[in-house]
């Protein structure tokens, strides 16, 4: 669903009114878990509107019966940003949304909330690299507008999760061990089927530029919310008689991180027989 709605008649204000609670938790664990479970190389948002009165409803619900108080939330058709959405209408301020803003500031670091209830916001962004309780490499953004008489208050929060690097050198190292020296050359491609492209595969230069021959990384992901990556693993050698490089050998590898380490779980290692 790309949008949720909720709506306070009347009768349900009768029983009381209950605005943004100043504590960290548990907006903060529901923001880290939204933005923890963003997958590398994607980016999510939800957009939160509240109004004192029925600005955030759609007009055949406001019809239907009296609003007071009216929350929408957008999610973008992200499955993270939904369950999300759905926690934000259910403790979120209609009454006082320059609390939800102070509340959600104070998820990234270095903020109290309850400074914030009673100020009145016109617009601010903030974003952070290092929220407390999220991955590396996942960027939160926060932007806020107050409600005007043109429009209701509008809370976005935006997270960018970016691609980490590829372990590497932890290949590198497993290579040097097996091989007992080092690695001349282990160069990071893109998709192995597009290897041939590269100028690195020119006969000419690559027999002067690797005479031992060169290892190639190609199809290197990282997912699994950066805890696993997979790879292959190329060899090159010079073919004298095809008069261009040859793959010689494929490694299939998988790894996955643990207390902070990559380790290798998985390595396929396949000669490849070709006629010349």
């Amino acid at each position: 669903m790309i949008a949720r709605l909720l709506l306070l008649s009347s009768v349900i204000l009768a029983s009381g009114c209950t605005g943004i609670r100043p504590a960290r938790e548990p907006l903060c664990s529901e923001m880290t878990r939204f933005a923890n479970a963003i997958e590398p190389g994607n980016e999510a948002r939800v957009e939160l509107c509240v109004d004192w009165g029925p600005r955030c409803a759609d007009g055949a619900e406001a019809a239907s019966q009296p609003v007071l108080a009216s929350r929408r939330c957008e999610d973008g058709g992200s499955v993270p940003a939904a369950k999300f959405c759905d926690y934000l209408l259910q403790n979120s301020s209609a009454e006082f949304p320059g609390g939800n803003f102070g509340a959600a500031l104070s998820c990234l670091g270095g903020y109290a909330p309850g400074k914030y209830l009673d100020h009145e916001w016109k617009h601010a962004r903030v974003g952070t690299r290092s929220m407390p309780g999220t991955e590396d490499g996942v960027d939160v953004d926060i932007d806020y507008a107050s409600a005007t008489k043109d429009g209701p208050a509008l809370l976005r929060i935006e997270v960018k999760a970016k691609r980490p690097p590829f372990p590497d050198d932890v290949i590198r190292s497993r290579l040097e061990r097996d091989d007992g020296r080092a690695i001349p050359s282990l160069s990071g491609m893109g998709a192995c089927s597009a290897l041939s492209a590269s100028p690195m595969f020119n006969g000419t230069t690559f027999e002067a530029s690797y005479p031992e021959g060169a290892w190639v990384i190609c199809d290197a992901t990282v997912s699994g919310q950066r805890v696993r990556a997979t790879a292959t693993v190329l060899r090159y050698l010079y073919h004298a008689s095809m008069q261009r490089p040859m793959a010689a050998r494929r490694i299939d590898v998988t790894l996955a991180k643990s207390a902070g380490e990559w380790r290798i779980t998985a390595w396929e290692d396949h000669a490849i027989d070709y006629a010349p």
